[in-house]
């Protein structure tokens, strides 16, 4: 299962984001491995839908493209403020 579309700015704070996040609970599952998730819903049919990420998108398991890690920086940028549209980006990454 994948969300599509990004989050407008400000929809953490809006309050038909914020109705539903009151009917989130969260839980340790101590059966996963550290960095896993399961996400379970209940639909309005009555059946669950579940999903788990045994590695998470970024972590060595599963890094982010040159792409992924330059729409990163650009959206981290966009929430401080800053636009870095027509910017190049040259990612170097080093090797121990």
């Amino acid at each position: 299962m994948r969300i599509i579309g990004r989050p407008a700015m400000g929809a953490a704070s809006d309050a038909t984001v914020l109705r539903p996040r009151q009917k989130v609970k969260a839980a340790l599952d101590a059966s996963l491995q550290d960095g896993a998730a399961r996400v379970t819903i209940q639909l309005i049919s009555g059946g669950p839908l579940g999903e788990i990420v045994m590695e998470a998108k970024g972590s060595l398991a599963d890094p982010l493209s040159d792409r992924d890690t330059e729409a990163k920086l650009r959206d981290g940028a966009r929430l401080g403020g800053t636009e870095v549209s027509g910017v190049s980006i040259r990612l170097r990454t080093s090797r121990a």
